[in-house]
């Protein structure tokens, strides 16, 4: 996703890109600002990864849109920076809507063959295999 076309803006924290001179107001609009590297630092740090050991890929895509919703709600609509975002922002759900949607749950632990056996059904008709007589018990 760093690749993508149009994402170059988004790789890096907002303040390392823009001076506040150039950017007035960024805080007041935006209370929790992300950006792509920020998600793949804390993805390769283990934060998205759960008290349980599963990696938490609702927080991660959640950080991805907040990366793009922070530029849509900063910069007007009809700029360059909205329309990028608004893009990426629809390129990345279409991605996620290609996903299971939960995580596989773990394997059953192995059960031994024996539990799996089917007993084998006593024969019918005493065994004969043509049914008993009549009046037989």
């Amino acid at each position: 996703m760093l690749t993508w076309p149009r994402a170059d803006s988004f790789t890096r924290p907002i303040h390392e890109i823009w001076s506040a001179e150039e950017i007035p107001g960024y805080e007041a609009v935006v209370e929790r600002p992300m950006d792509l590297g920020t998600v793949l630092r804390n993805a390769d740090t283990g934060a998205y990864i759960t008290p349980t050991g599963a990696f938490d890929a609702t927080a991660c895509a959640n950080d991805v849109l907040r990366t793009f919703a922070n530029a849509m709600s900063y910069n007007a609509a009809g700029t360059t920076f909205h329309n990028h975002a608004k893009a990426l922002t629809t390129r990345f759900r279409r991605r996620l809507e290609k996903l299971p949607p939960s995580p596989l749950p773990p394997p059953p632990p192995s059960v031994p063959a024996a539990a799996l056996a089917v007993p084998p059904r006593p024969p019918r008709g005493g065994g004969s295999g043509k049914g008993a007589p009549k009046g037989a018990a």
